[in-house]
């Protein structure tokens, strides 16, 4: 094939016929069999082609090939790469390869960099010795070679030839295109020969001077032209963990490029700086000097440039993300008194991570009267940046609030709310309120919470301004939770506001308050007796919905009369059988569709959201419909069977969202909680829910949340006998497919699904063989492959196995768990032990699978001690099983090793109450084998071991009672007093405080 052939078939490639498209590519095909011509015929059309297009098709195949097995396992894989490096000076003469055809430049970048990645050391080298030469021989061209260059100096290992690198710099710089371009390669090549050894140790032989290149570095470094300054902070900011051992060597050569960046009044050139120093800081979070220049740099030019506040916020935030924590607020503190950087001090303290909370809460009280100074100083910016640390510090310290805390802080928030008139203060005082209050209980109704209250409820009456309205309900929903019962001592003021505003045509405000008892309702319901006086709330509550357009407005209103419903219950049940007509009305309403064609390029249609690829849906409309079915669920679980009479149109409504062509989550989820209260509450037809489940199988996105319903309705029909096998096993087909689609997108919670078809296999028996010999176990050596698909089989075989006594799948899945338990840390090493242990419970299997298991956990228990942190829990669940095991199987082992094993093991249980089973056994032991335990533990060991246990989670009442009853009459009967027991002090405290009660 001659080299107009290939041509004429690559082009062809890109034909519109799918007859000659897929043509060509066969017979692409066909050629790649001889690897060897097929290359020949590639650089023939590379060497001879005008068309640009063929040219970078041809230099594509390359590409394509070399990322291939076959091509690297060609011996002859040498002579292909070396007369591909001889072919570049050719495409550059022919102008194939210039500065005009980026797209060809970076395929052979592409292709050049692979070469070397895959092949062997003599070829590396020789491709580095050839780009070095060939950038001397053609240097307008270095910036078309330099990232790949770069990449190959920084991956290089063994061979770096400092003679031809120097010869590259001897030339003078002709643009700023040249200068970035050797700075990269001289960082790159500094960064690798500095940091190994080999390298620095062949061109010493060389007698090459190493100093020399060191020359170089410091010159271009100290010399970097201001038009080259983004491109290098770029370059350094991607490439910082790479260079990190160069970085050390020449630190402080770096931190002063970095202040002269800073130095530079462009916001740009700042965001570039700021990022290398996250980047160094990341790549070293323990250097003292580097966390103190990062963070000193960003705080000097906070102090300075107001226009770079939040490019600072940002790099402080990241810099504590990632820095060491203790080193990071040791040197916020360092900086603040040595340099009194008042205001960045405090914009650092309002952007600190949450991960840092536990090392400052020894020093909160110190933060909050920091905080006391400056904010009373009166300077605007001080004030600014006082309110966003309060705001950030009570996120992130709540749980270490004092009664020291609480005056000082509460002082400082209410004084300068009654004070402030800046917009932007005052939202953030408030804002500040909103978190301190989530921080604290209020236990009293002292004067300062009251005129607190009285001071917002004014401003929300006098503020015409929605944001500020908005964040004092904010504020009124934390102060309801803060002062629990204790705020409804101001209800009877919110109520009387509200019944006041009625009369006028402040929706705002009367929605506003409507809001606030929303909030108070929900929060405080129970605690409020005379229900009968606050009626006035739902009625009004369900005129103001029938008067609102505005569509937050409806979503406040709609929420709040779900509120009341469940509030006032049964006392409304006569309005609330009025009101359902008019929800059916909204619940049915047609949804306006905007549908776009194939390959459309509209991402946003104000006032709508995106449904599908190409369907944007009305946003108001869904909340309308979303709220009036959610209104209609609260309505089924108070009327109960009450509501039977509105059951057809409810199921018509919730059907046609469940079969809407369009998924919108919004409307379709509420309808399958309607479908699910209406079969617990009212007479239906429970099979309308499965075959809804089934139609619709493709579109279950809420898998997890419908799941639990189709439960329901299909225990509702094994009740009425009305179950169908068929369809049960088509639901457990489409729940098996969901898992199987998690496990394969790596999803991990399967739990829902895994649940679902353990419930199926026992409870339905009719199906249980047959849909796990024939639908599950074909797929399991598949799901074993994958971490949860692993835990998937480890829970439900075992479960399989108990209920149907087949034991044909037994001897897999032994090779399964005990393969499981060899990763002790793993969770599914945990699930398998667990599983074995529910399997030794039966006595179903053969001596030899006892024994086996036998031997793998007393394995275990023999090494506890190297046992620590997520293993722990595979040692508990170990013993958990062992304690079933010797408990069922008594007679296959020698009790008193396994006496002696379990009883050195209870001390490592974790205390949780399913861990009980192990200690009512040692209770049992206890009261039936008194004297041989004593034999096999001995009688301090034993004492310890019963006094360690008493009292715990892990100890039901029957056990700790039988423990301390043993202890009651080992002692009255003249045993040894504790002292010769070799007790600790507290456990003889202990002890005679167990014999002490019983006196």
């Amino acid at each position: 094939m001659n080299e107009n052939q290939l041509e004429n078939i690559l082009l062809s490639t890109l034909h519109s016929s799918n007859e000659i498209r897929i043509q060509a590519e066969n017979s692409i095909e066909i050629m790649r069999n001889n690897l060897q011509e097929y290359f020949t015929n590639i650089y023939d059309l590379l060497s001879t082609t005008s068309n640009q297009v063929a040219f970078n098709m041809g230099l594509a195949l390359i590409l394509h090939e070399i990322r291939s097995d076959n091509f690297w396992a060609n011996r002859r894989n040498d002579t292909i790469i070396f007369k591909f490096l001889e072919l570049i000076k050719q495409f550059i003469i022919l102008r194939k390869i210039n500065e005009e055809t980026l797209p060809s430049c970076n395929i052979v970048n592409i292709i050049l960099q692979g070469f070397y990645q895959k092949s062997q050391f003599s070829v590396k080298n020789h491709i580095i010795d050839f780009l070095l030469i060939f950038c001397q021989e053609f240097p307008h061209l270095l910036h078309v070679f330099v990232d790949c260059l770069s990449n190959i100096f920084l991956e290089c290992d063994c061979y770096l030839p400092l003679n031809h690198f120097l010869s590259l710099f001897s030339s003078p710089i002709t643009s700023s295109h040249d200068f970035t371009s050797k700075f990269k390669l001289l960082i790159s090549f500094a960064r690798t020969f500095f940091s190994n050894k080999n390298i620095h140790l062949c061109n010493n032989e060389l007698g090459i001077n190493i100093d020399t290149l060191n020359e170089i570095f410091l010159n271009y470094f100290n010399n970097i032209p201001a038009d080259c300054l983004n491109s290098i902070l770029s370059f350094f900011s991607e490439n910082l963990q790479k260079i990190s051992r160069l970085v050390e060597i020449h630190l402080q050569t770096f931190f002063q490029f970095f202040s002269k960046c800073f130095s530079i009044n462009d916001e740009t050139t700042r965001a570039l700086t700021t990022d290398c120093l996250v980047s160094i800081v990341t790549t070293f979070p323990n250097s003292d000097d580097i966390v103190l220049f990062s963070l000193s740099e960003i705080m000097k030019i906070i102090e300075m440039d107001e226009n770079f506040l939040q490019l600072g916020r940002n790099g402080i935030s990241l810099i504590s993300q990632n820095a060491s924590p203790f080193l990071f607020l040791n040197k916020l503190e360092n900086i603040h008194k040595t340099n009194n950087f008042h205001y960045s001090y405090l914009i650092a303290l309002a952007e600190i991570d949450s991960n840092l909370s536990i090392y400052m809460i020894e020093h909160t009280t110190q933060y909050f009267m920091e905080i006391q100074t400056l904010v009373n100083e009166g300077v605007f910016r001080n004030k600014f940046a006082s309110f966003l640390a309060i705001i950030n510090l009570c996120n992130i310290l709540a749980p270490s609030f004092q009664e020291d805390n609480f005056n000082g802080l509460f002082g400082i928030l209410s004084n300068h709310l009654y004070q402030e008139t800046n917009f932007e203060l005052l939202i953030l005082i408030l804002e500040g309120l909103t978190g301190f209050l989530n921080c604290v209980s209020i236990n009293e109704n002292s004067q300062s919470i009251s005129m607190l209250f009285e001071f917002l409820m004014n401003l929300l009456l006098k503020c015409k301004n929605v944001v500020i309205q908005s964040t004092i309900i904010k504020v009124m929903n934390s102060f309801v939770q803060a002062l629990s019962q204790s705020f409804l001592l101001y209800f009877p003021s919110l109520l009387k506001i509200l019944f006041q505003l009625v009369e006028t045509n402040r929706l705002d405000l009367t929605i506003s308050i409507i809001r606030l008892c929303d909030i108070v309702v929900t929060h405080l319901g129970k605690f409020i007796q005379s229900r009968e006086e606050l009626l006035p709330l739902f009625h009004i509550s369900l005129e103001l919905r029938n008067k609102v357009e505005n569509e937050s407005y409806i979503e406040y209103i709609s929420h709040a009369i779900i509120s009341f419903i469940h509030f006032f219950d049964d006392t409304i049940s006569n309005d609330v059988i009025q009101i359902i007509p008019v929800y059916f009305g909204i619940a049915s309403k047609e949804i306006e569709i905007t549908h776009f064609p194939d390959n459309h390029q509209i991402e946003y249609i104000p006032g709508f959201v995106r449904a599908s690829t190409n369907d944007f849906v009305k946003r108001s409309t869904i909340r309308e419909i979303s709220f009036a079915l959610m209104t209609i669920n609260t309505i089924i679980s108070l009327l109960k069977r009450n509501y039977q009479q509105f059951v057809p149109v409810t199921i018509e409504i919730v059907s046609k969202w469940i079969r809407y062509p369009i998924l919108i989550n919004e409307v379709r989820y509420p309808s399958w909680l309607i479908l699910n209260k209406l079969m617990l509450f009212c007479d239906i037809n429970a099979d309308i829910v499965p075959i809804l489940f089934i139609e619709n199988s493709i579109n279950l996105l809420l898998m997890d949340k419908i799941i639990p319903f189709i439960k329901n309705a299909i225990q509702i029909g094994m009740v009425r006998n009305s179950l169908k096998i068929d369809c049960f096993i088509k639901i457990l087909e489409i729940v098996l497919q969901s898992l199987q689609n998690k496990i394969n997108s790596a999803e991990c919670a399967i739990i829902t699904e895994t649940n679902f078809i353990k419930f199926g296999l026992k409870n339905i028996p009719q199906v249980t063989s047959s849909f796990f010999n024939n639908i599950i176990k074909p797929v399991i050596p598949e799901l074993i492959q994958h971490e949860n698909g692993l835990e998937f089989v480890l829970k439900v075989a075992p479960t399989y196995i108990i209920i149907s006594h087949d034991n044909s799948f037994l001897g897999d899945l032994i090779f399964i768990m005990n393969e499981s338990l060899n990763d002790i840390e793993s969770s599914n090493a945990q699930i398998a032990m667990k599983a074995i242990g529910k399997l030794c419970k039966e006595n179903l299997y053969s001596q030899d699978f006892y024994l086996l298991e036998y031997e793998k956990m007393v394995s275990i228990l023999n090494n506890k001690n190297s046992f620590e942190n997520d293993s722990l829990i595979l040692l508990n669940e170990t013993i958990i099983s062992f304690t079933k095991l010797i408990q069922s199987h008594h007679d296959l082992f020698d009790m008193n090793i396994s006496i002696k094993l379990l009883f050195d093991s209870v001390g490592m249980l974790i205390s949780h109450k399913k861990s009980q089973i192990v200690n009512d056994f040692i209770a049992t032991l206890l009261v039936n084998k008194t004297s041989e335990v004593l034999e096999v533990i001995g009688v301090s060991s034993l004492i310890k071991i019963v006094l360690s246990q008493i009292n715990r989670e892990s100890v039901s009442q029957k056990s700790n009672e039988i423990f301390k009853q043993f202890l009651i009459q080992f002692f009255t009967k003249g045993n040894p007093v504790p002292q010769e027991l070799g007790l600790t002090e507290r456990e003889v405290n202990k002890l005679q405080s167990i014999l002490g009660n019983q006196q």
